[in-house]
């Protein structure tokens, strides 16, 4: 029983990505990344830093989340990515670019994780900087999901 259906899932999963499903599936990731992003600037505004990190991890893992989906043919991605695969996903020309990606992925999971009275005492000008570094990652990765300029993630910081 449970051979099948591990089949079962390699058989869904291998579907071409043409398929009306995963384009979807896709969409509904950036979407998220958007969605999550946006509503990071308005926690911003207000200078609220743990809204911000939990928001900002949630879209590096929608993200994370849709490029595996694009590069594997998978609608089902892993609920959460070692570091080789974030390593994998983050992959660039430049290793030290896809370290210093792999870097500030973790530091988003453990700030989102702190408790709040830990991150409260960070500055307006150091968030600020932070949630730019995990926009300009989010710009930098939705590429490798979307050829559709439409489609890719935009900046909150227009």
């Amino acid at each position: 029983m449970g051979n099948e259906r591990f089949r079962l899932y390699e058989e869904v999963s291998a579907i071409n990505l043409e398929n009306p499903l995963k384009m979807n599936r896709l969409k509904q990731q950036l979407h998220q990344v958007q969605t999550y992003m946006n509503i990071t600037a308005i926690f911003l505004d207000l200078n609220r830093p743990k809204p911000c990190f939990i928001l900002c991890n949630w879209s590096l893992d929608a993200i994370l989340k849709a490029v595996y989906m694009k590069e594997y043919g998978s609608i089902f991605p892993p609920r959460e990515f070692s570091l080789e695969y974030i390593l994998e996903l983050t992959n660039d020309e430049q290793p030290a670019y896809s370290l210093a990606a792999v870097n500030l992925i973790e530091a988003m999971r453990l700030l989102a994780n702190c408790h709040p009275s830990q991150v409260e005492t960070i500055g307006s000008v150091h968030l600020s900087i932070i949630i730019r570094h995990v926009d300009q990652l989010l710009i930098q990765l939705s590429p490798k999901v979307s050829e559709s300029t439409d489609e890719r993630y935009q900046s909150i910081f227009r």
